[in-house]
């Protein structure tokens, strides 16, 4: 085994050092850094830190900006949980009733902003892109969470001079918005991987669940405690507030440090290599290898000298990827394709019966490339995503193969024996494009 020949830069030592140390330094170091930024950000604004909340507020909204320029740019709402954008009509639903009734401010244009978008992802989800939504892996039930969020609301929330719905409706909003990413987060433990600009929308409500949290401990030490109160009296509401903060910002978490390691690794061009290493007896698990690092273990060959063991790896994806699609349509039936991408069009090409049409790319940087696929035969005319980076990730890997047939264009995993996507077309007038995938 060896090393790079070349010298590590500062910042690659910095982290590979950072990488090294125990949980509990990094814990302690991170909210080491979590202090000092409270302090710069109290010294920095002093009388104008109402700022913050706001700014945690439009990072929320940018979050759903990137979400939208996902949906619109690349058609596709693959790795996007339609649960929690729901989730997040609920409470900002609620929490703009109660802003109403209570104070007309900034923040209820805020709230308001977010929730049209937010309900503008759902119907784009819902409706115009609902080929592409994966429903089954946003497999969380929404009564495991709306439910005990509107008991919890009926038994704790803040004893204020407010109508009674009102205080329902504070405490609802609080308690769902804390948990409203969990089926997102399930979404990713389901799949296994985090489409980019997915988890841009995560980490967005991270730095946002960050600066909220900044806000409210600058002017709880600033009141003496009095903004402590702020929403609401009752001993009981207090310990929930705090404990709906607390499970929101544990949540996400985990997420946003992952996020900022892998976001940092690909900005000084390191590559993280995970390998799942396992024999007909021993399953040693996924792995992940650093970069200018290793990964050892250690066996003892079986009784009869025969052990073998397999190593599956998932590189970052700067390889080379194959899309090959063959006519399967009958003799001397052609179809006419043309493959583009955003930024790459390959062309109008003809594929003969029992011909392959092929070519091959490298995914971008952000792993957003996306061809769409326009073919015709006979009076159809049709289009559908050939290739969705993070689609084919889980589905294909470097390879992806599909089969026009008579009546669908088939998508088959990477044992080319299960066709997983049908492309079922309908016979039209030319000048109409359809899609639908299932």
């Amino acid at each position: 085994m060896g090393r790079k020949r070349d010298s590590p830069s500062a910042a690659s030592s910095l982290l590979r050092w950072l990488r090294r140390l125990p949980m509990k330094m990094k814990v302690f170091l991170g909210l080491t850094f979590a202090a000092v930024t409270l302090i710069i950000l109290r010294l920095t604004l002093g009388s104008h830190i109402h700022k913050v909340y706001i700014i945690s507020e439009l990072c929320h909204a940018i979050g759903i900006i990137v979400l939208i320029y996902k949906l619109t740019t690349q058609r596709t709402c693959s790795g996007l949980s339609l649960k929690s954008q729901e989730l997040t009509a609920i409470f900002l639903v609620t929490r703009f009733v109660w802003s109403v009734y209570i104070e007309q401010n900034i923040h209820t244009i805020l709230d308001l902003v977010t929730l049209v978008s937010t309900l503008w992802v759902i119907y784009m989800i819902r409706f115009k892109l609902k080929s592409t939504y994966i429903k089954e892996l946003d497999n969380l039930p929404m009564y495991y969470i709306v439910v005990p969020c509107a008991v919890l609301s009926a038994l704790v929330h803040p004893h204020t001079n407010y109508f009674p719905i009102g205080r329902f409706f504070f405490a609802f909003s609080a308690y769902i918005e804390a948990v409203s990413v969990l089926p997102q987060l399930r979404l990713m433990q389901n799949a296994k991987m985090i489409e980019p600009f997915t988890g841009h929308y995560v980490f967005a409500l991270g730095l946002a669940r960050f600066l909220a949290w900044a806000y409210w401990l600058i002017k709880t030490y600033e009141t003496g405690g009095a903004y402590f109160f702020f929403t609401g009296s009752g001993y009981f509401w207090t310990l929930g507030a705090v404990l709906a903060e607390i499970v929101q910002s544990f949540i996400l978490i985990d997420f946003c440090y992952y996020y900022i390691r892998r976001l940092t690794m690909r900005c000084l061009g390191n590559i993280d290599l995970t390998i799942h290493c396992r024999s007909k007896d021993d399953d040693l698990g996924n792995h992940m290898i650093y970069y200018d690092d290793f990964y050892i273990f250690k066996f003892q060959v079986n009784i009869k000298g025969r052990s073998l063991g397999a190593v599956a790896q998932d590189v970052a994806r700067n390889q080379e990827i194959t899309v090959e699609i063959y006519n399967a349509l009958p003799k001397d039936l052609i179809i006419m394709i043309h493959c583009k991408s955003k930024n790459d069009d390959l062309g109008p090409h003809t594929v003969f019966a029992h011909q392959f049409y092929t070519f091959r790319f490298r995914v971008n940087f952000w792993e957003t490339t996306l061809f769409f696929f326009r073919f015709t035969w006979k009076d159809i005319l049709a289009t559908l995503n050939i290739f969705d980076a993070w689609r084919e990730r889980y589905r294909c890997l470097m390879y992806c193969w599909w089969v026009a047939q008579g009546n669908a264009l088939l998508g088959f995993k990477q044992n080319y024996s299960i066709a997983d996507i049908h492309f079922m077309w309908r016979p039209q007038p030319a000048n109409v494009s359809t899609t639908k995938e299932g």
